[in-house]
């Protein structure tokens, strides 16, 4: 995952040089609000799959909770679900 995510890092900072990445782990949903609010973030784009249940029918649970407790936007992006 963090070569994956470094190559990712990589490609995107020659169009957005400002473009930042990390790698961690705990509870998504605090893990990715706290890092959000500790860097000051403009904006968290993250995938989701959009498939669990008619409450979630746009979203998935990690990111519709995101979404809601971000300090600062969110962009999401639907991906593949493999059906």
């Amino acid at each position: 995952a963090h070569e994956q995510l470094t190559k990712l890092a990589d490609d995107t900072k020659k169009v957005w040089p400002h473009t930042g990445r990390e790698l961690r782990t705990g509870p998504p949903v605090t893990t990715i609000t706290a890092m959000a609010k500790r860097t000051n973030a403009d904006l968290i784009v993250m995938g989701t799959h959009g498939r669990t249940g008619l409450k979630h029918a746009l979203l998935g649970r990690v990111a519709e909770r995101v979404v809601r407790q971000a300090p600062c936007s969110v962009l999401t992006v639907r991906t593949k679900s493999g059906r």
